[in-house]
Formats: C-alpha cells, sequence, structure tokens
C-alpha cells in the first residue's frame, strides 16, 4: 500500500480535501498521513480514530527562519511559474502601495524563474538551509506522494523541497 502525505495546517482544510469524493475512493487504496501543527494532532486524531490507514504527525508550525532565509524562501516562491500565485502577489502589493514589494516580487519572477536564477536560487539553498528538516517524516512512513495543500505556506514549502531531495513526487493545489 502506498503512502501520501498531506499537510492540514488549518482545520478548515480538513473539511475542505476529507469530506469530499476524492477521500472516499482513495480512502482504502493508500495510506494517508496528515502533518499538521502539534496544537490539531489530538484533534485530527479524534476524527479519524475509526480509520486504521489514516496516520497523524506533528510538526512544529513556528519554523522560522532567520532573515536572509526568509528572503531565499520568499525568493523561490516568487520564482515558481504560477500565474495565480504570482499575479495575487503583485496585485496585493501594488494595490496596498507598496512598490519595493512590488519590485521585488517581479524582479525575483523575471530573473529568478529563469535557468540562472535557478541554479543561484539552488546554489544558495544548499548553504543556507539545513537539510531535511522533515527527514524523519520520510525515513519512517518512505511516502510516494506528497500533497501539499498551501503552496504559500513556508512550511509546505520546505516539505515540498526536502520531497524534491528524496525523489518523492509532489503534487499542489
Amino acid at each position: 500500500m502506498k503512502t501520501v502525505f498531506i499537510t492540514i495546517f488549518d482545520i478548515f482544510q480538513l473539511k475542505n480535501f476529507f469530506y469530499t469524493d476524492f477521500y472516499s475512493e482513495i480512502k482504502d487504496k493508500v495510506k494517508i498521513v496528515i502533518i499538521c501543527p502539534h496544537r490539531n494532532v489530538e484533534y485530527i486524531k479524534n476524527v479519524f480514530k475509526d480509520n486504521q490507514n489514516i496516520f497523524v504527525e506533528g510538526v512544529d508550525a513556528n519554523l522560522h527562519p532567520n532573515r536572509i532565509q526568509f528572503l531565499l524562501l520568499k525568493a523561490e516562491q516568487a520564482a515558481q511559474k504560477n500565474r495565480s500565485i504570482n499575479s495575487f502577489f503583485l496585485q496585493r502589493a501594488r494595490v496596498q502601495g507598496k512598490w519595493k514589494k512590488y519590485l521585488f516580487y517581479k524582479f525575483a519572477y523575471e530573473f529568478l524563474s529563469g535557468k540562472l536564477g535557478h541554479r543561484i536560487l539552488k546554489f544558495l539553498e544548499d548553504r543556507l538551509f539545513r537539510p531535511g528538516e522533515f527527514q524523519e517524516l520520510f525515513d519512517k512512513y518512505k511516502p510516494a506522494l506528497v500533497f501539499s495543500t498551501i503552496l504559500t505556506s513556508t512550511i509546505d514549502f520546505r516539505l515540498l523541497r526536502d520531497a524534491k531531495k528524496n525523489k518523492v513526487k509532489s503534487i499542489s493545489n
């Protein structure tokens, strides 16, 4: 039976994801590991106490990077070739009159989304981040897929980065 990681960092995501036809289709076919903040572990375990294929793992939701790591994460997020996310950030910065932020996102998207930009980000990432923040979970469950529910979340982004290092396929909604 294959294992799927699903990130749930807000309780409303639980309803949006698990009370759908999608869940009823896969619940007996895969082992699901819900990754959530420690504060939500007991609640989610109670919701799924009768299901043997669902496991709940708590993580520290306050994985705050230092300022340089934070800027690098934001640059990596801005460099993703995702028009809806990028237009959201650009539009929000422009409407709020935050022109420095707008120019930063515009630069990051235009420059860093190219080949040279990806190489620069990869170089910086390898030197600034401690590898494998979620490595214990990957070793314990050996997932076949990581499903990220919020691509703009810093924790989801780090989990997806670790999935890539572990050669695990990933998907985000």
